[in-house]
């Protein structure tokens, strides 16, 4: 009985986690369609409140300065 229980629950977390993948993975694509057409409105769903983003060049973004400078720049991912 322990064995069964033991086996479900693997199986069951195994379904959890694919499920997450799938729903990261979607959240990335939502994220890189919206950067490319510069879409505030879905960029703003998508990033918390309390985004800070920091750039490989040290600089630091809140929410809004993100949002903006890829509204502005349109980035191109390839």
């Amino acid at each position: 009985l322990v064995l069964c229980l033991i086996l479900g629950l693997s199986a069951f977390a195994a379904d959890m986690r694919e499920t997450e993948q799938k729903a990261v993975r979607a959240a990335v694509e939502q994220y890189n369609k919206a950067a490319a057409e510069g879409n505030r409105a879905v960029l703003e769903k998508l990033f918390a409140a309390d985004l800070v983003y920091g750039h490989s060049s040290a600089k630091i973004e809140n929410k809004q300065e993100a949002i903006d400078a890829l509204v502005k720049g349109k980035p191109r991912f390839e």
